[in-house]
Protein backbone atom coordinates (compact mmCIF):
# COMPACT_ATOMS: atom_id res chain seq x y z
CA UNK A 1 0.00 0.00 0.00
CA UNK A 2 1.11 3.83 -0.97
CA UNK A 3 -0.30 6.29 0.77
CA UNK A 4 -0.02 9.87 0.54
CA UNK A 5 -1.61 13.56 1.16
CA UNK A 6 -2.78 15.27 -1.52
CA UNK A 7 -5.49 18.36 -2.16
CA UNK A 8 -8.51 17.89 -2.92
CA UNK A 9 -10.03 16.75 -6.22
CA UNK A 10 -12.98 18.80 -7.82
CA UNK A 11 -16.04 16.38 -6.73
CA UNK A 12 -17.25 14.24 -9.41
CA UNK A 13 -13.14 14.41 -10.96
CA UNK A 14 -11.92 10.32 -11.30
CA UNK A 15 -8.44 10.15 -12.36
CA UNK A 16 -7.78 7.44 -14.99
CA UNK A 17 -5.32 4.35 -13.95
CA UNK A 18 -2.66 5.79 -16.33
CA UNK A 19 -3.06 9.36 -14.26
CA UNK A 20 -3.27 7.68 -10.91
CA UNK A 21 0.20 5.78 -11.59
CA UNK A 22 2.02 8.85 -12.94
CA UNK A 23 0.88 10.93 -9.38
CA UNK A 24 1.58 8.15 -7.37
CA UNK A 25 4.82 8.15 -8.95
CA UNK A 26 5.60 11.67 -8.87
CA UNK A 27 4.34 11.47 -5.56
CA UNK A 28 7.00 8.97 -4.02
CA UNK A 29 9.56 9.98 -6.93
CA UNK A 30 12.82 10.44 -4.18
CA UNK A 31 11.11 7.83 -2.17
CA UNK A 32 13.77 5.35 -0.34
CA UNK A 33 14.15 1.52 0.84
CA UNK A 34 11.66 -0.60 -1.36
CA UNK A 35 9.09 2.40 -2.58
CA UNK A 36 11.18 2.44 -6.56
CA UNK A 37 10.34 -1.62 -6.51
CA UNK A 38 6.55 -1.18 -5.41
CA UNK A 39 6.22 1.99 -8.04
CA UNK A 40 7.44 -0.44 -11.00
CA UNK A 41 5.03 -3.10 -9.69
CA UNK A 42 1.94 -0.56 -9.54
CA UNK A 43 3.20 0.58 -13.50
CA UNK A 44 2.84 -3.24 -14.41
CA UNK A 45 -0.35 -4.14 -11.51
CA UNK A 46 -3.24 -5.28 -13.54
CA UNK A 47 -5.16 -5.12 -10.44
CA UNK A 48 -5.19 -1.54 -9.35
CA UNK A 49 -6.88 -0.18 -6.96
CA UNK A 50 -6.67 3.43 -5.92
CA UNK A 51 -9.08 5.52 -3.57
CA UNK A 52 -9.30 8.65 -1.28
CA UNK A 53 -9.33 8.78 1.93
CA UNK A 54 -12.97 9.45 2.93
CA UNK A 55 -15.99 9.31 5.45
CA UNK A 56 -19.61 9.06 5.42
CA UNK A 57 -21.57 12.60 7.02
CA UNK A 58 -24.93 12.04 6.53
CA UNK A 59 -27.45 14.49 7.54
CA UNK A 60 -30.14 12.37 9.18
CA UNK A 61 -29.58 8.54 9.80
CA UNK A 62 -33.43 8.18 9.74
CA UNK A 63 -35.97 8.18 7.47
CA UNK A 64 -39.51 6.97 7.80
CA UNK A 65 -39.08 2.80 8.79
CA UNK A 66 -35.88 3.18 7.39
CA UNK A 67 -32.41 3.26 9.76
CA UNK A 68 -28.69 3.28 8.91
CA UNK A 69 -26.07 2.05 11.49
CA UNK A 70 -22.14 1.71 10.81
CA UNK A 71 -20.41 2.91 7.69
CA UNK A 72 -23.80 3.24 6.00
CA UNK A 73 -24.51 6.21 8.51
CA UNK A 74 -21.23 7.21 9.63
CA UNK A 75 -18.46 5.74 8.22
CA UNK A 76 -15.04 7.40 9.82
CA UNK A 77 -12.02 8.00 7.63
CA UNK A 78 -9.44 4.96 8.24
CA UNK A 79 -7.40 7.51 9.78
CA UNK A 80 -9.59 7.94 12.99
CA UNK A 81 -9.21 3.80 13.76
CA UNK A 82 -12.48 3.61 15.29
CA UNK A 83 -14.83 2.28 12.15
CA UNK A 84 -15.58 -1.19 14.48
CA UNK A 85 -15.78 1.11 17.67
CA UNK A 86 -18.21 3.35 15.98
CA UNK A 87 -20.38 0.43 14.26
CA UNK A 88 -20.84 -1.43 17.67
CA UNK A 89 -21.37 1.55 19.81
CA UNK A 90 -23.99 2.39 16.82
CA UNK A 91 -25.96 -0.92 16.66
CA UNK A 92 -25.94 -1.11 20.97
CA UNK A 93 -27.74 2.02 21.06
CA UNK A 94 -30.05 1.27 18.16
CA UNK A 95 -31.29 -1.73 19.66
CA UNK A 96 -31.28 -0.21 23.18
CA UNK A 97 -33.82 2.67 21.88
CA UNK A 98 -35.68 0.07 19.46
CA UNK A 99 -36.52 -2.18 22.99
CA UNK A 100 -37.51 0.89 25.19
CA UNK A 101 -39.52 2.73 22.27
CA UNK A 102 -42.66 1.77 20.99
CA UNK A 103 -42.29 4.15 17.69
CA UNK A 104 -39.83 3.45 15.82
CA UNK A 105 -39.53 6.89 14.34
CA UNK A 106 -39.30 7.90 18.49
CA UNK A 107 -36.32 5.11 18.77
CA UNK A 108 -34.27 6.04 15.52
CA UNK A 109 -34.50 9.99 17.00
CA UNK A 110 -33.17 8.31 20.44
CA UNK A 111 -30.54 6.96 18.51
CA UNK A 112 -29.32 9.71 16.73
CA UNK A 113 -29.61 12.29 19.60
CA UNK A 114 -27.32 9.76 21.64
CA UNK A 115 -25.22 8.19 19.31
CA UNK A 116 -24.03 11.36 17.20
CA UNK A 117 -21.96 13.75 19.34
CA UNK A 118 -19.91 10.77 20.00
CA UNK A 119 -19.62 9.64 16.01
CA UNK A 120 -18.89 13.44 14.99
CA UNK A 121 -16.23 13.53 17.63
CA UNK A 122 -14.66 10.24 16.35
CA UNK A 123 -14.54 11.34 12.77
CA UNK A 124 -12.95 14.38 13.69
CA UNK A 125 -10.10 12.41 15.11
CA UNK A 126 -7.99 12.69 12.04
CA UNK A 127 -8.16 16.60 12.01
CA UNK A 128 -7.47 16.43 15.67
CA UNK A 129 -4.01 14.01 15.36
CA UNK A 130 -5.32 10.64 15.29
CA UNK A 131 -4.48 9.67 11.83
CA UNK A 132 -2.11 11.76 11.24
CA UNK A 133 1.04 10.22 11.66
CA UNK A 134 -0.07 8.02 8.63
CA UNK A 135 -0.07 10.85 6.21
CA UNK A 136 2.24 13.82 6.97
CA UNK A 137 2.33 16.90 5.29
CA UNK A 138 5.66 18.99 6.89
CA UNK A 139 8.96 18.40 7.62
CA UNK A 140 8.29 19.06 11.21
CA UNK A 141 4.94 16.35 11.85
CA UNK A 142 7.65 13.77 10.08
CA UNK A 143 10.04 14.66 12.69
CA UNK A 144 7.45 14.58 15.29
CA UNK A 145 7.00 10.90 13.87
CA UNK A 146 10.40 9.98 14.00
CA UNK A 147 11.29 10.89 17.45
CA UNK A 148 7.95 9.29 18.42
CA UNK A 149 9.26 5.51 16.76
CA UNK A 150 12.71 6.58 18.19
CA UNK A 151 11.58 6.53 21.26
CA UNK A 152 10.18 2.88 20.72
CA UNK A 153 14.30 1.39 19.94
CA UNK A 154 15.33 3.05 23.54
CA UNK A 155 13.15 1.00 25.87
CA UNK A 156 10.07 3.59 26.16
CA UNK A 157 6.67 3.13 24.66
CA UNK A 158 5.27 6.36 24.22
CA UNK A 159 1.62 7.11 23.82
CA UNK A 160 0.41 7.32 20.17
CA UNK A 161 -2.87 9.09 21.42
CA UNK A 162 -2.79 12.15 23.57
CA UNK A 163 -5.41 12.67 26.08
CA UNK A 164 -7.59 14.67 23.94
CA UNK A 165 -8.22 11.70 21.96
CA UNK A 166 -8.60 9.53 24.78
CA UNK A 167 -11.17 11.95 25.92
CA UNK A 168 -13.37 11.13 22.63
CA UNK A 169 -12.90 7.57 23.07
CA UNK A 170 -14.51 7.96 26.54
CA UNK A 171 -17.04 10.76 25.91
CA UNK A 172 -20.11 8.30 25.58
CA UNK A 173 -21.54 6.55 28.60
CA UNK A 174 -23.26 3.79 27.33
CA UNK A 175 -27.07 3.41 28.65
CA UNK A 176 -27.85 -0.29 30.01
Amino acid sequence: MLAFATEKLRSGVRLSAEEQIERTADVFANGGWEVPRLVEALRRADDLYFDTVSQIRMPHWSKGRVVLVGDSAFAPSFLSGQGTSLAIVGAYVLAGELASHKDTADAFAAYERIARPFVEANQDLPLRGGGSSLLLRTQEELDARNRGLASFANGNAPSMKDDSVREVHKSLRLPD
